[in-house]
């Protein structure tokens, strides 16, 4: 119970305190049991990320840079069905990308599967932000 307050009050934190979401994410990955968790914020019109953030636990800040300014071009989940997805929807990476893909696919090739990653999850939320 107290990990989970802590996280809560960590995700609050951050999102009022922008430079806190590693840790934030970093105590979300505690939580979950999972090796990171990953924040991400895609422009749906333009099909661009606006925010790409790690609990830098497997994605260092240069993987993070390299992904905001060359991979997201190249993400075969951005270019899949999951972009139409209405909000509340839960993305499992594997639905949406087939092994024959991710073996091809640069992202993949270059990053994720160095680092370990095999699927992911993800989900779609709205926002009427600018």
């Amino acid at each position: 119970m107290e990990g989970r307050n802590r996280t809560i009050s960590l995700l609050y934190e951050a999102a009022v305190n922008p430079s806190l979401w590693p840790s934030a994410l970093a105590a979300f990955a505690d939580l979950t049991q999972c090796r990171d968790v990953i924040l991400s914020v895609i422009d749906k019109k333009r099909g661009q990320p606006r925010l790409f953030l790690s609990g830098c636990r497997m994605f260092s800040p240069e993987a993070l840079r390299a992904y905001l300014t060359h991979y997201y071009k190249v993400d075969p989940l951005l270019q899949s069905a999951a972009r139409s997805r209405p909000a509340g929807s839960l993305l499992l990476c594997h639905e949406y990308v087939s092994p024959d893909v991710a073996a091809k696919n640069e992202l993949y090739q270059d990053i994720l599967f160095l680092l370990g990653f095999v699927t992911w999850v993800g989900g779609v939320w709205k926002t009427t932000r600018a």
